[in-house]
C-alpha cells in the first residue's frame, strides 16, 4: 500500500551533459550529478501528511529543466520528465540527458509532486550544470501546496441561524455545506473538505457534511477543514421539542369542502427557547372531519411546520391538531367554521346512449340533475340543451315545438329534461347540456339514429367519367342499399344488376352489308355491358362491381342499377364519355374488297376503315397503300401512298387507276402501323375486268341507335 504521508527527502538527478561548441560536430558528452532536496514548511508538511484523509496519493514526480528566462519570456525547455514515485521510496534518482552550451550553464529546475495529472506541491530552484562536477550537498527546493483550493483563506459553514445555534431534534439529520473564499472574499469552488464533530456522542457528521443528532441532548462543535489547512466551526445543539405554538391558521371561516385560505403553521420550541429543526410534526383533522394536505412535516431551521387545511362536506366547527411525533403531550389545536355556498354541479341521470330510427322521437327524455358540490338538489336553475352534431331537434314535451336549442328550468328535485326528435340523417347525435353564466362543466349525451327500412339503391362510388369500349372501367362502381332518406342500410345478400342506357345517341357509321370477304369481330361481338353484371351486397349493404366494360359505340352512356324484383328504386350512374377501344380490325370500305370494272384504264376510289371490336372507327392510324400488281397506280403515278384514318377511322388514298390495255387482275395491299396484329391485316383489294361492266360501288350507310 502506498503511504500518502511519506515525505520525499532527496531527489538525486544525474545529468549527462553534452556541451556544444561552434562546430556542430564538436560535442563532448560528460556526466554531471545534481542533487535536489524538497523542503516543506510546517504548513506544507501538515498538508502533505493530511493527504490520506482526503484519499489522495502522490504517485509521480515531474521535473522540468529550463534555460534561464530571457526578459519576461520563459527559458527554453531542456528537459521535461515524468517519473513514477514508488510507494515505498523516500528517495528517488532520476537520470536526465541535457545539451548545454559550454562546460556549464545555469538552469531553472521545477519539481511537481502529482497524483495522476493533478499537481499538489511544486518547487522551483536555480541550478548550475557543470560537466564533471559532482555536488556533495543537495540543493534545497521549497515545496508549496498548489493543489485544488490552494487560494482559499477562509471557510463559512452553512446554514446559519442568526439568533441562536442550529438546534436539532434528537435522531434528526441536517445537511451542512461549506463555502471557501480567497483573501478577496471571492468563492473558491474546488477545495476538498473534511468534516468532524468534537463530541460524536451528541452528533456525528458524514463525509458529505450531513449531521445526525444522537438521542443525547447537549451541545457540540462542527468543524470543516480544507485540504490546504483552512478551517471553520459552528455550534450544534441537540434538544427535544418542549412546546408547539400555532403561529397562524386559527379561527378561520370557509365554504364546505373548500381549502381554508391560510395554512396552519406551528413552531417547535426547545426548553431553552431555541427553535428546533428536524422535529416531525403530525397534523390531523379530529374525527376525520376535514383533511390536511400533509399529515407529517419536518420542522425547518426556524422550527416551522405548515400544512393546508380543508373543510369537510357538512357545515359546523372543525378541529385540527398538531403533535410532535413520539411526544403526544406536545400538541396544539386550532378550530375553523364551515358554511354552505352557492356552488352547483351538473350530472346526467338518464336518457343517454339510446338507439332509434331516423325521424323518430327517442323513447326516453334526456335528464340532468343540478346540485351543489355535494349532491344537494338546486331548483329553478336554467339548463340549456343543444344539439352539437348531426341532425335532431329538442322539445320540452311530446308534441311541443322543437328546435336545436332548448332552455328548461330545473324542478324541485333538481332535474331538467328534454325530448329528442330524430332527423333524417343516420349517425351519432351529440347533445350538450350546461348551466349558462357559470363555470360548471357541461355534460354530453350521445344518441344513435339508425337507418330506416331499405327503399332504394344509391351509387356511392361513381364509375370512371371516361372509358374505352371493351376495356374495364378504371373505377368500378359501388352501389349501396339505402332507406328513403339516403342512409345506407346494412343488408347483405341483395342482388343488384346493371345495364347500360344511351343518354344522347348520335348517327354512326355502319359496315356495308355488301362487303363479303372482309368480315370482322365486330360483326358478332356482343354489345352492352360486359363483365360480371350482377353483384350481391355485403354485410354493409354494398354491392361492388369489379370488371364492368361498356361494349358500345362511342358517345355518352350511363349505367342503370336495379334489383331483379324491382323492390328497391333503381339508380343511375353519372354520364360516362365512351371512346373507341383498341384497334381490332381493318375492313374494306369505299369499294368492295373484290370489284369488277368494265374496262382497263378505269379509276376506282377505294377506302378502308380501322375499327375496334364493336365497330367504332379508330382515328389517327397510319395506313400504307401499295399497288402490288406492278400495273396499276394511284392518281399521281405512285405505287405506294401513306395516309391516316380520319375521325371515323376511314382512310382513302385517292383514285386508283388501272392501266389501259392490261387485263389484270389488279390489287392493292393495305397495311397499318399495327402490322399483322389487326384482323384482316394485311388487307387486299381486288379489281377484275368484267364483260358486263362494274358492279355498283357500295356507299356509306348510317344507322341510328
Amino acid at each position: 500500500m502506498r503511504l500518502a504521508s511519506r515525505v520525499v527527502s532527496t531527489l538525486l538527478v544525474a545529468v549527462v551533459v553534452a556541451t556544444c561548441s561552434e562546430s556542430p560536430t564538436n560535442v563532448h558528452p560528460g556526466a554531471v550529478s545534481l542533487a535536489l532536496a524538497p523542503r516543506f514548511s510546517a504548513e506544507a508538511q501538515a498538508i502533505y501528511r493530511s493527504l490520506a484523509a482526503f484519499a489522495v496519493t502522490l504517485d509521480n514526480v515531474r521535473i522540468v529543466v529550463r534555460a534561464q528566462p530571457v526578459g519576461d519570456a520563459l527559458g527554453a525547455v531542456l528537459k521535461d520528465t515524468l517519473v513514477a514515485f514508488p510507494a515505498t521510496a523516500d528517495q528517488i534518482a532520476i537520470v536526465l540527458e541535457l545539451q548545454i552550451t559550454g562546460t556549464e550553464q545555469r538552469v531553472l529546475a521545477t519539481v511537481d509532486l502529482q497524483s495522476g495529472s493533478t499537481v499538489y506541491f511544486e518547487g522551483t530552484q536555480d541550478l548550475v550544470a557543470r560537466v564533471g562536477d559532482t555536488p556533495t550537498v543537495a540543493e534545497p527546493i521549497a515545496m508549496n501546496y498548489v493543489g485544488p483550493g490552494a487560494a482559499a483563506t477562509s471557510l463559512i459553514i452553512h446554514p446559519i441561524v442568526s439568533s441562536q445555534p442550529v438546534t436539532l431534534a434528537p435522531l434528526s439529520s441536517l445537511a451542512f455545506q461549506v463555502q471557501a473564499q480567497d483573501q478577496t472574499e471571492h468563492v473558491v469552488t474546488d477545495l476538498p473538505v473534511t468534516w468532524r464533530t468534537l463530541d460524536p456522542t451528541i452528533a456525528t457528521v458524514s463525509a458529505e457534511g450531513v449531521v445526525t443528532a444522537t438521542s443525547k441532548a447537549g451541545s457540540t462543535t462542527l468543524i470543516a477543514t480544507g485540504l490546504n489547512g483552512v478551517s471553520a466551526q459552528t455550534t450544534i445543539d441537540v434538544a427535544p421539542v418542549a412546546q408547539l405554538v400555532a403561529l397562524r391558521g386559527e379561527n378561520q371561516n370557509g365554504i364546505v369542502g373548500s381549502a381554508l385560505p391560510v395554512s396552519l403553521a406551528v413552531q417547535a420550541i426547545a426548553a431553552n427557547g431555541h427553535f428546533v429543526s428536524g422535529a416531525a410534526v403530525n397534523f390531523a383533522a379530529v374525527n376525520g372531519l376535514g383533511s390536511v394536505s400533509q399529515s407529517s412535516v419536518v420542522t425547518d431551521l426556524g422550527g416551522l411546520a405548515t400544512t393546508a387545511l380543508t373543510l369537510g362536506q357538512t357545515i359546523g366547527t372543525y378541529t385540527f391538531t398538531a403533535t410532535v411525533a413520539g411526544a403526544p403531550s406536545v400538541t396544539t389545536r386550532v378550530t375553523a367554521s364551515a358554511t354552505s355556498g352557492p356552488l352547483a354541479a351538473l350530472g346526467i341521470v338518464g336518457g343517454g346512449d339510446q338507439i332509434d330510427s331516423v325521424a323518430a322521437t327517442l323513447t326516453a327524455p334526456l335528464r340532468v340533475k343540478v346540485t351543489d358540490s355535494f349532491g344537494n338538489p338546486l331548483a329553478q336553475l336554467t339548463v340549456e340543451f343543444q344539439v352539437t352534431s348531426q341532425n335532431a331537434l329538442l322539445a320540452a314535451a311530446l308534441g311541443a315545438p322543437a328546435s336545436t336549442l332548448l332552455r328548461v328550468a330545473s324542478g324541485s328535485d333538481g332535474v331538467a329534461s328534454a325530448n329528442v326528435v330524430g332527423g333524417t340523417i343516420a349517425g351519432i347525435v351529440h347533445i350538450t347540456a350546461w348551466i349558462p353564466q357559470t363555470a360548471l362543466p357541461s355534460v354530453s349525451f350521445t344518441e344513435t339514429l339508425r337507418a330506416a327500412n331499405p327503399a332504394q339503391l344509391l351509387v356511392i362510388q361513381q364509375p370512371s367519367k371516361t372509358a374505352q369500349a371493351t376495356i374495364p372501367l378504371g373505377t368500378q362502381p359501388r352501389v349501396q342499399v339505402a332507406d328513403q332518406f339516403g342512409n345506407g342500410v346494412a343488408r347483405s345478400g341483395v342482388e343488384v344488376d346493371v345495364a347500360e342506357t344511351c343518354t344522347r345517341c348520335e348517327l354512326r357509321l355502319a359496315v356495308p352489308t355488301t362487303i363479303a370477304r372482309t368480315q370482322s369481330i365486330s360483326d358478332t361481338f356482343p354489345r352492352g355491358v360486359g363483365g360480371k353484371t350482377v353483384a350481391t351486397t355485403d354485410a354493409s349493404g354494398i354491392a361492388s362491381f369489379a370488371d364492368l366494360t361498356l361494349n358500345e359505340f362511342v358517345g355518352p352512356w350511363q349505367l342503370e342499377f336495379f334489383t331483379p324484383s324491382q323492390s328497391l328504386a333503381g339508380a343511375f350512374s353519372d354520364v360516362i364519355d365512351l371512346s373507341a377501344g383498341p384497334a381490332a380490325s381493318i375492313i374494306a370500305w369505299g369499294v368492295l374488297d373484290t370489284t369488277f370494272i368494265a374496262f382497263a384504264g378505269d379509276s376506282l376510289f377505294p377506302s378502308v376503315r380501322v375499327i375496334d371490336k364493336v365497330g367504332n372507327g379508330i382515328p389517327d392510324v397510319k395506313v400504307t397503300w401499295e399497288a402490288t400488281d406492278k400495273l396499276s397506280a394511284f392518281d399521281n403515278g405512285a405505287t405506294v401512298v401513306n395516309t391516316q384514318t380520319d375521325v371515323d377511322g376511314v382512310s382513302a388514298p385517292g383514285s386508283w387507276v388501272t392501266p389501259a390495255g392490261a387485263a389484270g387482275p389488279f390489287f392493292l395491299q393495305v397495311t397499318t402501323t399495327s402490322g399483322s396484329s389487326l384482323e384482316n391485316s394485311p388487307l387486299r383489294l381486288w379489281a377484275f375486268l368484267s364483260p358486263i361492266g362494274s358492279i355498283a360501288t357500295p356507299t356509306r350507310s348510317v344507322a341510328i341507335r
